[in-house]
């Protein structure tokens, strides 16, 4: 009989273990012996191939070390089992726990029980999900799924046997993957081409509700609130072929079904969802009014997050939060500010960017001494190189004819050795960098400018080509119109010379639409969020963003992507494009309540812009804020709610890290394919894309293999 655990599992000595653990490991380097060793007498499935010959190290010549070594892989690997490892727990159960998705699993003799490590919204919103196998077979009359033989622990992998069958469970970074290998064709006749299926007992706290046609379930509370994912499910044979699969659940949200068409499949087959959260990122020394979240950006493996501080609550000014990921594992690296001052703090950290190992820093409201005398809040940008583990002192850049009032660094953008700046004064500037040293290169005006028309506030930056918004509706805002940006201006460099290429418009504007608030750009591809902000009762789905693609050096409109979701007539859009992916995030919206934002991210195949899925929310109640800021790259998307409350700190904001599942931890951006397939480093298929028409949609979906 399984036992009630979690609500006792001491997750605080957890987490000081593990930190002890670290220390010791590095502790390890210098005991006689060496690290490997030492690990070795430990865990014995590390393999002893004898000594680190190798001096005391520190710092960035430790970090490359490690990072390049066989005895890094050894450290890895040995953390990786630390911190999600399966242990004994009380009376027949085992433990796994995963932090990174706040997700705690009990197994016990005969089934699974997961529940959050996250106590930080009270009892009140506590959750218990309970899963067992309980049928198998064909049609409607399934076969009793045969009981438990024994049950094996293996590093992070939890095995159950059962007479043809054996069901194991990953524990990992990225949630919980679940698999059943069937070793033989079940005896039960097959009526006609009824497919093969599995069925499992949801009980608990949690109800199974179907999402996307039968390729996503969401578990969702008595709320009606989700909590999560459990989905990417895949199958296949034992020739590799994949078995087309789809899941189902009854209306009560109480049994769920595999379902898999295994004709003329060669077996052993293998069935294989997963699930899983997202990763969220806290400041380590968050507080209330931080609004850590309020700009976001990413590259490779590091994310920035800017952590503006309400001066008038917490008193600080801002800071910058730098972390970075080591396999699929997010950590803070370091905490950026600057020991200038300014109105409300400065608001350092208003914008970020990065590109590579270079952050970029907007304060938009710094004061600026000159020799007349300081300017207030014109504004200054500062910019932080790293090398290995270490970032430098910043460097300011303020632009040569900044006034007062002029906002300098409202948005940032870095591409390479050239940084843009947005201001509020009809220009925006660009820096580039020689040698490390940085000097204005030239500053952008609009062709057609106008007074007030806060040409410049916007920017975005790849390569040789920049992005401005501007132009149309200038204050004051005439009647019926929003406060918005009416046009885009296109520049591209040659040399050390900027001129303007084109000019982008919203050519079906209506009254009250707001084009240009947020761009971003990736090589020919440009995205600009668009909203009608006059009435949402109106138009509560006119939002999103258009999608323009330049072949030579002429602009046409690619494509109009939206939600169509109904959002507030106050909810922002954030866009971010890299390559053929982009994001949108709305900061409120009704499509799952009033206070509620979301993302979502489409997928260009050819030239056609298609809907791949929403990045939601994972948990009640929803981060605050939620999808006003939006960056993507690669396989990453991240999210700001910055407006997020913390335990019992009002605002202090949270960031959301979506990717792939990836249940084997080779660090593959499975989901993220758009087509093929993709391979491990012993060249095996691991992964399968493909599209699929859902209710007149086109949407990308994906198979992940063992």
């Amino acid at each position: 009989m399984l036992k009630r655990f979690f609500t006792s599992f001491p997750f605080l000595s957890t987490r000081i273990k593990f930190g002890l653990f670290a220390v010791c490991l590095v502790a390890a380097l210098s005991l006689p012996g060496g690290f490997r060793t030492a690990i070795s007498d430990s865990h014995q499935h590390v393999k002893n191939v004898g000594p680190l010959r190798v001096a005391n190290l520190e710092g960035s010549a430790a970090s490359q070390y490690l990072e390049h070594s066989s005895d890094g892989e050894a450290l890895r690997s040995a953390v990786r089992l630390a911190r999600y490892g399966i242990t004994q727990g009380k009376s027949e159960s085992h433990i796994a726990i995963s932090h990174d998705q706040n997700l705690a699993t009990e197994f016990g003799e005969q089934s699974l029980a997961v529940s959050s490590t996250n106590d930080e919204q009270g009892d009140a919103n506590s959750w218990r999900l309970e899963l067992q196998l309980k049928s198998i077979g064909y049609g409607k009359e399934l076969l009793e799924a045969p009981g438990v033989l024994s049950r094996n622990v293996n590093g992070t992998r939890m095995e159950y046997q059962r007479v043809g069958l054996v069901e194991w469970y990953e524990n990992g970074p990225d949630g919980i993957e679940q698999s059943f290998k069937i070793l033989r064709r079940p005896s039960q006749p097959v009526a006609g081409n009824e497919p093969l299926r599995l069925a499992l007992s949801v009980t608990g706290d949690l109800r199974a509700r179907l999402k996307s046609e039968g390729t996503d379930i969401e578990f969702t509370n008595a709320r009606g609130q989700h909590v999560l994912n459990y989905s990417k499910l895949a199958a296949n044979d034992a020739t590799g072929r994949t078995l087309a699969a789809h899941m189902e659940t009854d209306a009560n949200g109480k049994r769920i079904q595999l379902v898999v068409n295994d004709k003329d499949a060669v077996y052993p087959i293998v069935i294989d969802p997963f699930m899983w959260t997202h990763t969220r990122l806290v400041a380590s020394d968050g507080g209330k009014g931080d609004y850590f979240g309020n700009s976001v950006a990413i590259s490779g493996n590091t994310a920035v997050v800017g952590a503006v501080h309400d001066s008038y609550i917490s008193g600080t000014p801002g800071v910058v939060y730098v972390f970075v990921r080591n396999d699929i594992n997010w950590t803070q690296q370091a905490r950026l500010r600057t020991n200038d001052v300014g109105a409300q703090g400065g608001q350092f950290g208003c914008s970020v960017s990065i590109s590579g190992n270079t952050i970029v820093v907007g304060a938009k409201y710094m004061d600026v001494d000159q020799p007349a005398g300081t300017n207030r809040a014109q504004g200054a940008v500062y910019v932080f190189n790293r090398a290995g583990v270490t970032w430098s002192a910043p460097i300011r850049l303020t632009a040569s004819d900044g006034r007062s009032l002029r906002y300098f660094g409202s948005t940032v953008a870095i591409s390479g050795e050239t940084v843009i700046v947005g201001s509020a004064d009809n220009a925006a500037y660009v820096f580039a960098s020689t040698a490390g040293a940085w000097s204005q290169q030239q500053k952008l005006t609009q062709s057609d400018a106008a007074p007030g028309s806060y040409f410049g506030y916007v920017v975005a930056i790849s390569g040789e080509t920049a992005i401005v918004s501007g132009g149309h509706n200038p204050l004051p805002t005439p009647a019926g119109e929003t406060y918005g940006i009416g046009s885009v201006y296109v520049f591209v460099r040659s040399g050390t010379v900027w001129t303007q290429q084109d000019q982008l418009f919203q050519g079906d504007r209506i009254l009250g639409d707001a084009f240009g608030s947020s761009i971003g750009i990736s090589r020919n591809t440009a995205i600009v969020s668009y909203y009608n902000g006059r009435n949402n009762l109106e138009h509560p789905t006119r939002h999103g963003a258009y999608v323009f693609f330049r072949t030579g050096s002429t602009w046409a409109l690619q494509a109009k992507i939206t939600s169509g979701i109904s959002q507030r007539a106050d909810s922002r859009v954030g866009v971010g494009v890299d390559n053929d992916t982009a994001i949108v995030g709305y900061s409120g919206g009704y499509d799952r309540g009033p206070l509620e934002g979301s993302a979502y991210i489409f997928e260009r195949q050819g030239g056609t812009w298609t809907g791949s899925g929403r990045v939601q929310p994972p948990v009640v109640p929803t981060p605050g804020g939620f999808g006003s800021s939006v960056a993507i790259n690669g396989e990453s998307s991240i999210v700001g709610a910055p407006d997020d409350k913390v335990g019992s700190n009002i605002s202090q904001g949270t960031v959301h890290i979506f990717r792939n599942g990836d249940g084997d931890g080779d660090a593959l951006p499975d989901s993220w394919e758009t087509s093929g397939f993709t391979v491990d480093s012993g060249g095996d298929v691991v992964g399968v894309g493909h599209w699929e028409q859902i209710r007149g949609t086109r949407i990308f979906s994906f198979m992940q293999l063992r």
